[in-house]
């Protein structure tokens, strides 16, 4: 019916189809001139190289951090490097090193959410609210389903539609 038209359809359908293969350059994800002569055989590189990593703690230096039990060195655990003590002398010590313990006075009962634990990284980042698990939850999956249901009972002023002017209907809308 319309040559012209279906003309110009089979020429771009046709150009469509060759895309990008007329172009005969071809593709490489990296240039030969910017590698070193060790790499540039394969563009790409053949063997890893492993440097030092140098890690800067991200404690304060007051505040070791304590190794865990599959880090300790079995001949530190002599009779002479154990300090025995007993419960009272531990839960002693430990309460006595603790900063809020230190720090007792009126303020923890006043204001407990002001004073500083050696936790408190670890609740700001797991913090529903502001934490960086509230920011990873905006992309959680989420499901939801709705229901609507209606019953129709109209009388209408035409005999044509409904059963003599009755309508009557059970509707159900399920959206997921």
């Amino acid at each position: 019916m319309h040559p012209i038209r279906d003309l110009t359809g089979v020429l771009l359908l046709g150009l469509l189809l060759c895309g990008c293969a007329l172009n005969g350059e071809h593709f490489r994800f990296c240039s030969e001139q910017c590698l070193p002569l060790e790499t540039q055989a394969s563009c790409g590189p053949t063997q890893l190289q492993f440097q030092e990593v140098c890690a800067v703690p991200c404690v304060e230096p007051s505040t070791g951090e304590a190794l865990s039990p599959l880090d300790l060195d079995e001949r530190m655990l002599s009779s002479d490097n154990v300090l025995h003590l007993s419960l009272q002398e531990c839960i002693q010590r430990a309460l006595s090193t603790s900063t809020v313990m230190r720090d007792l006075g009126g303020t923890v009962v006043r204001s407990p959410q002001s004073v500083n634990t050696s936790i408190d990284p670890a609740l700001i980042f797991s913090d529903p609210r502001v934490g960086e698990e509230a920011a990873l939850s905006a992309f959680d999956a989420n499901f939801f389903v709705n229901n609507y249901f209606e019953r129709n009972d109209r009388g209408l002023n035409n005999q044509f539609f409904g059963n003599n002017g009755q309508f009557r209907q059970d509707l159900n809308t399920t959206q997921t």
